[in-house]
């Protein structure tokens, strides 16, 4: 099982982050016991395997600089008619 998550804005940030899950195994177990005393005694318990739980992040700043000296050498777009 896996969870991804993309975060963009154009042209400032980038941010990805993969979480993972491999597939184990869960038992669990009860007991009930009796004695000649007439008490009872239960128990229970439980026992997994190996959880692998793997967590990826990509994380990338544009340079800001660069994007804003590109956006002053554009000129303006007017809607005038």
């Amino acid at each position: 099982m896996s969870l991804t998550s993309n975060f963009v804005l154009s042209r400032l940030i980038s941010h990805s982050f993969l979480v993972d899950i491999a597939k184990f195994r869960a038992n669990t177990y009860y007991s009930v016991l009796f004695k000649n005393t007439g008490q009872l005694c239960y128990g229970f318990g439980w026992t997994t395997e190996d959880i692998i739980l793997t967590i990826t992040t990509q994380f990338q700043l544009v340079e800001c600089y660069k994007a804003i000296i590109a956006d002053l050498g554009k000129p303006l777009s007017s809607t005038t008619s």
